[in-house]
């Protein structure tokens, strides 16, 4: 291409499962996708492991409590974005989860949901969250995402 090396930026998404439905959140006032819906998700810290990032989204935004042991990666997705950046996005599944999820983060969610995995309401979601879902229900651990351009990878 041209040669210029890429600047990554890593994000950590939770898939929290009850049954056969997940938890879906909707953005509201973060200037990046505003009413679409996605998961419990957030950039990976500066020093910080991308489990200890999902960990820390999921108490953030939901007030849920699960421990490092109850956290399994599920995918990770190389996404080229909208906005011109390049990430890295790493799926887990969370098990034995505590407490009762809720909107911790009024300003940056107004509404939570719990939608069956097997009939997305694909309309009103992050495009790459679909990708990645539909990718997890096949259990493929990556995937290439870029700008409706979608790529699976080995």
């Amino acid at each position: 291409m041209n040669g210029k090396r890429n600047t990554i930026y890593a994000a950590s998404y939770v898939l929290v499962k009850r049954n056969k439905d997940i938890l879906l959140l909707r953005r509201h006032n973060t200037n990046y996708q505003d009413g679409k819906y996605t998961l419990p998700a957030g950039h990976v810290d500066e020093g910080e492991l991308p489990s200890q990032s999902a960990i820390r989204e999921l108490l953030e935004e939901t007030g849920l409590t699960v421990a490092v042991s109850n956290v399994r990666h599920v995918h990770t997705m190389h996404r080229l974005s909208d906005s011109d950046r390049t990430y890295v996005d790493y799926y887990f599944e969370a098990s034995d989860y505590s407490g009762q999820p809720k909107i911790m983060e009024p300003d940056k969610c107004d509404d939570m949901i719990w939608v069956n995995i097997d009939t997305l309401p694909e309309e009103i979601m992050l495009q790459n969250v679909v990708y990645a879902l539909e990718r997890i229900k096949k259990h493929e651990t990556f995937s290439e995402f870029n700008q409706g351009v979608f790529r699976v990878g080995i």
